[in-house]
């Protein structure tokens, strides 16, 4: 079966294999970018905080 992106069948002319490899290789690419995005434009805020323990975990 040809790989057909025109005409009247469109994409659905295109092997069902090399659909799935495309349609996760964009998915891929997408999450790639927003975690690449979220890497290096999203810069947190710092701030002190404080946790109690307690001792009973400790002493055994």
């Amino acid at each position: 079966m040809p790989i057909l992106l025109a005409g009247s069948l469109g994409f659905f002319a295109v092997p069902t294999l090399t659909r799935l490899i495309l349609v996760l290789a964009l998915l891929g690419a997408a999450g790639y970018g927003i975690v690449y995005s979220l890497a290096n434009f999203v810069h947190p805020s710092e701030r002190e905080i404080t946790v109690r323990v307690q001792k009973d975990g400790f002493a055994r």
